[in-house]
């Protein structure tokens, strides 16, 4: 309980003390984290879904004028120095600053790249512009709603100084011997742990968070394998009731479902398929991004016409991509191989709603 206190407090102090943007229904915002931008060569887990993230960024995101947020961990400076990112990955920055100089860049820091903070000049900085800082966290203010951007790590116990171990450790033993970063950054427990801190402040503040840090997506606290599992059961219950005609194309989407429950099961990952209820009614307060260097693709949060999205793009030609089942809708992007597919949407209007009744 003390520790949980502690975590709380830390949590306060951050969602006081971050800045604040008013947006509204016109305003197009998309959420990255979890780059781990390091060297360019083949131990930057960011290299292999590299030339999809650009093309991505500039012909969807910035050619349709979005604005962007780079949740945490851009960076990993617990392997490689902020001048050698900068060097290598300088068309990165680049695009980057195509955002930035129309005012639509915010740039929050996470546990791997938390230096930034002590780095002022690593984007221009200009202490009275919000588009040139490195900021802790950030608020959007809808309407009379709040939602609360923030890395994740900040939740966990003793981050600082655990932090500081693995860096150490990431910098002088997994890095010369060449070892990549592993996909998910904590144990299962203490992820799940985070993710449950941030759930109940959000729920006692009433507020919607959007988080990182843990690679695990999220959409209202739900994860992909909750939400298979919810589509399979409507499924059959629609089933029972339907004629022969309906049970049949029923049916084959059931299977499919199923399929693809399956093989999330099979993979051995099992903090996918874990279950994402922190008590017994589901508060619609707790979002996650994912991450940019998933082996299946990029997952991303898009806030557009008063509505969010958990988002995944992935290459057709990548058969790990196995974003194969309804009622997911995917979109090509133009004459490329890269594919959007909207995996959750929801008013925010309807989920601020929820938060307001439930709690």
């Amino acid at each position: 309980m003390k520790k949980s206190h502690h975590n709380q407090e830390k949590l306060e102090k951050l969602f006081n003390n971050c800045p604040s943007i008013d947006i509204d229904d016109s305003d197009k915002i998309v959420i990255f984290s979890d780059f781990h931008l390091g060297g360019r060569k083949s131990r930057d887990d960011f290299l292999p879904n590299s030339e999809m993230f650009f093309t991505i960024l500039q012909k969807y995101y910035y050619d349709g004028g979005y604005k962007l947020i780079l949740n945490g961990d851009v960076e990993e400076l617990q392997k490689v120095s902020l001048t050698t990112i900068y060097r290598r990955w300088h068309d990165l920055y680049e695009l980057f600053g195509k955002f930035r100089d129309r005012d639509g860049l915010y740039k929050i820091v996470g546990n791997h790249d938390g230096d930034l903070l002590l780095i002022k000049n690593t984007i221009n900085f200009r202490p009275n512009d919000i588009n040139y800082q490195i900021l802790p966290g950030l608020k959007l203010q809808y309407k009379d709603n709040t939602i609360f951007v923030l890395h994740g790590h900040q939740a966990s116990n003793y981050h600082g100084f655990i932090n500081s171990l693995v860096g150490l450790s990431l910098k002088y033993i997994a890095h010369p011997l060449m070892i990549k970063n592993i996909k998910r950054p904590y144990t299962n427990v203490k992820k799940l742990k985070a993710e449950e801190k941030i759930y109940d402040f959000s729920k006692d503040k009433k507020i919607l968070s959007l988080v990182g840090h843990t690679h695990r997506a999220l959409f209202e606290g739900l994860s992909e394998a909750d939400y298979l599992k919810y589509n399979i059961e409507q499924r059959i219950r629609k089933y029972l009731e339907s004629d022969e005609h309906e049970r049949a194309r029923l049916e084959s989407s059931i299977r499919v479902l199923a399929d693809a429950l399956k093989e999330l099961l099979k993979t051995g990952d099992h903090y996918d398929s874990f279950s994402s209820i922190y008590d017994h009614m589901i508060i619609p307060c707790l979002f996650n991004s994912g991450c940019v260097i998933d082996r299946k693709g990029i997952n991303c949060l898009e806030i557009e016409n008063g509505h969010i999205s958990l988002v995944s793009w992935y290459d057709e030609t990548n058969r790990k991509s196995n974003i194969t089942y309804n009622p997911v809708t995917h979109k090509r992007l133009d004459d490329t191989s890269y594919c959007r597919a909207r995996l959750k949407k929801d008013s925010l209007d309807y989920i601020f709603t929820r938060i307001d009744l439930l709690t």
